[in-house]
């Protein structure tokens, strides 16, 4: 079984002693490169050996997870862990499950006996068709994991958990070596449009180094990657409509290092870890802080030849939500995600 760090398990206690106290909802705050599958599938673990423990069901938000998922699960010594997702079912009385939410919606399925509901990327559950899910197990313990505990339009999750549990914030993870330092590259002021374009901030900043851009429109993702691709470089859009089985090619060719750009709209935000990224550009804006932390998150994870990772804001928003790598305040409140006073130009 794999072995936990000392905050992972500190976090997981704080989770279990907020359910002791007869909190049943609590969120877990777990930054990129926290190692949240460990901690998921050590609290699963620790539930099904528990005298009173029993059926634990954990919900992913893509299909793609789903196997990902029941490996680590099954790495911890839970030796029976079912799949309900569509194209892979296995072993639906299992005492565990791991399910694509898409699936339990489509199905209208909910399995039964479920003492623990684990929710992953639980900053998604707000639309009223995921609500349904944490609401059909009104009777069970619900922990929800995030790295970013707020919704889309800015608001916290406090309808849902009743208490906050942040097990380590990205900087510490930083000076323990869990994550790469990172350098920012932005314009003097957040601006409404590109300060530069695209391609000449890749030639200036991110050629030769595996790099990710998160662009504002499918047409201006598959432009760069042919622009990039015509000199002599090898890169790959990805979108949310492409077929899946191209999109899954094209991700396997940069983990692998055979692409050195990808290009996304809204596909790699979260959920895609490839710690050969070291280049992270953002050519469109970002309203939310969620949504932020989560872009340059691709690129922190340490990697053997990495020392640091670049992010090259071109629009500044870093003058609005604040360094990658800045100790943040989160809450169940309504509060956003906070962290220290926009940045200043030194005279």
């Amino acid at each position: 079984m794999p072995a936990l760090r000392d905050y992972q398990v500190e976090g997981l206690d704080s989770a279990f002693a907020e359910m002791r106290s007869g909190k049943r909802r609590v969120c877990i705050v777990a930054p990129t490169g926290a190692g949240k599958t460990v901690i998921l599938s050590e609290l699963a673990r620790r539930h099904r050996v528990h005298p009173l423990g029993g059926r634990v069901l954990v919900v992913v938000h893509r299909d793609e997870l789903v196997t990902q998922t029941r490996e680590k699960l099954l790495a911890f010594g839970i030796d029976r862990v079912g799949i309900v997702a569509a194209g892979r079912d296995v072993d639906h009385d299992a005492p565990v499950l791991v399910a694509s939410v898409q699936t339990l919606l489509a199905r209208d399925l909910l399995p039964e006996g479920i003492s623990l509901l684990i929710l992953d990327e639980c900053h998604h559950y707000v639309a009223d068709e995921w609500r349904t899910i944490a609401e059909h197990y009104a009777d069970a313990y619900v922990v929800g994991f995030t790295a970013t505990p707020m919704r889309s339009d800015g608001t916290a999750l406090g309808d849902i958990f009743e208490a906050l549990v942040v097990v380590i914030q990205t900087p510490n993870l930083i000076e323990q070596g869990h994550l790469c330092p990172i350098d920012v590259v932005a314009p003097e002021r957040e601006t409404e449009s590109l300060c530069t374009d695209p391609i000449e901030a890749w030639r200036t900043h991110a050629r030769g180094r595996p790099t990710v851009v998160f662009c504002a429109s499918v047409a201006a993702a598959k432009t760069m990657a042919d622009t990039i691709r015509a000199e002599g470089t090898t890169a790959a859009a990805v979108w949310g409509d492409m077929p899946i089985d191209d999109r899954e090619a094209a991700l396997a060719s940069f983990a692998a290092g055979e692409l050195e750009c990808l290009t996304n709209v809204f596909v790699l935000t979260e959920g895609w870890d490839a710690p050969r990224a070291e280049v992270c550009i953002l050519a469109r804006g970002c309203d939310h802080v969620g949504t932020y932390l989560q872009m340059v998150g691709r690129v922190l994870r340490p990697c053997a030849g990495k020392d640091r990772a670049l992010f090259v804001d071109l629009r500044g928003v870093v003058h609005r939500h604040g360094y990658p790598d800045e100790l943040r305040q989160f809450s169940l409140d309504g509060r956003a995600i906070s962290g220290a006073a926009p940045t200043k130009d030194c005279p």
